[in-house]
């Protein structure tokens, strides 16, 4: 961010584009709040988000977590330990091989009212979200104590499918609980960055705090290789720009 902000784009450009796909939490999604509010204070510029994932090989990157989990830039409303009347509502993100990730954010959220999971469903492995309660199964239910019907689906190829639930779900619980408790709502998505991009842009609306643990170092398997490895999903994203002043011209006449 500092970086960009050193450098700012020029007046004359129209559209700037983020690839998040290589991009940290911690780096992307500071740089994406960033961009954003830059392109909307500029008349008909547009800011975009480009991912291209690939779930299958996804699952055979092992990633070596930091041990100190923490609040990105930008996305660090403050995480209450022992206030009164707030409500903390954590939506971890899982993903095969983060459950040592996931436990290490967790235990810096203190006080949480309510755990609602994130599996990737539908996905385009059937059983991907069949997998992943299996490999967490003691975190959901020894350590989390996850009401089943608490969990979240999201389908893994369309962000707006994962940013859905997130904005719903912060909003039924500020009508439910307005009064007796504040809720606040807290993001971990650890895993697929189509999914990330979702709950980035319900981070943004309804300024939610994201809790994250940085990766240090990668590990690759390369034991599955084969000949059908399954093709990589391209996203594109257009968060502001002219596109949207046409949408509310003509949203009123309809």
């Amino acid at each position: 961010v500092s970086r960009l902000s050193e450098h700012p784009v020029a007046d004359m450009v129209t559209d700037v584009i983020l690839d998040l796909s290589a991009l940290s939490i911690g780096v992307g999604f500071p740089a994406a709040r960033m961009l954003l509010e830059d392109c909307e204070s500029v008349p008909n510029r547009a800011f975009h988000l480009m991912i291209v994932s690939n779930p299958e090989m996804d699952d055979r990157i092992l990633s070596i977590p930091s041990s100190r989990a923490g609040s990105v830039k930008g996305f660090s409303p403050p995480i209450e330990e022992d206030a009164q009347g707030i409500a903390q509502v954590w939506i971890p993100q899982l993903a095969s091989g983060r459950a040592q990730a996931l436990t290490q954010i967790g235990a810096a959220i203190p006080s949480r009212y309510k755990i609602c999971p994130l599996l990737p469903f539908p996905a385009r492995n059937p059983r991907r979200a069949d997998d992943l309660l299996a490999e967490y199964r003691t975190e959901l239910v020894d350590e989390w104590q996850v009401d089943p019907r608490d969990v979240v689906y999201a389908s893994e190829r369309n962000p707006l499918d994962c940013y859905g639930p997130h904005s719903t779900l912060k909003t039924r619980f500020d009508r439910t609980m307005k009064g007796p408790y504040e809720p606040r709502m807290v993001l971990s998505p650890v895993g697929s960055k189509v999914l990330a991009a979702g709950a980035l842009m319900a981070a943004i609306e309804h300024d939610m705090a994201v809790q994250y643990l940085e990766t240090e170092s990668y590990q690759f398997d390369n034991s599955v290789i084969g000949p059908h490895e399954a093709p990589d999903m391209t996203v594109h994203l257009i968060l502001s720009g002219p596109l949207y002043a046409s949408y509310d011209e003509v949203v009123p006449a309809q």
